[in-house]
């Protein structure tokens, strides 16, 4: 089990409304299971806050918290499929009482392959879907990806 906090400030030369304040906190936990095949789920909840440092930007901060699960199986050497869920709440901060306070539900859903065909050679195949629901329609999406990528480790 781990826990942590993390706190920084991100500041852009070009673009004040992007220059924001940052600090999350995390507790994540992990569990391995011996067998012939190796079982390995981990999970963590976090909590985090952004805001604008420009006073006229503040609007766009906002408060989020989640919970993710990841697991993997390893049934044959050099292969893991693997799955994970994330589910994430975010608040946005916005002073006027009049206005719309915008809130967002995020999910991820992800599953895909690892084979390490060689040492220093590796392929994954992954598909995900992913669900933003917001109370402001602009920032609703879903959209579902196909990733296939290839690593080599040159030593």
């Amino acid at each position: 089990m781990s826990g942590g906090r993390r706190h920084g400030d991100y500041a852009y030369l070009d673009q004040t409304t992007r220059d924001t304040t940052n600090s999350l906190a995390a507790f994540a936990w992990s569990s391995e299971f011996a067998s012939a095949s190796q079982l390995r789920v981990s999970s963590s909840i976090y909590l985090g806050d952004e805001s604008a440092k420009d006073e006229a930007y503040r609007s766009l901060g906002r408060r989020y918290y989640g919970v993710t699960l990841d697991g993997r199986f390893t049934p044959f050497r050099n292969h893991t499929p693997y799955a994970s869920l994330r589910l994430q709440r975010s608040d946005y901060l916005n002073e006027d009482p009049l206005a719309n306070a915008r809130r967002e539900d995020y999910s991820r859903l992800a599953a895909g392959w690892d084979w390490q065909v060689r040492p220093n050679w590796g392929l994954r195949a992954e598909a995900n879907y992913s669900l933003n629901n917001s109370n402001v329609d602009a920032y609703g999406y879903d959209h579902t990806r196909v990733l296939f990528s290839t690593r080599f480790d040159f030593r």
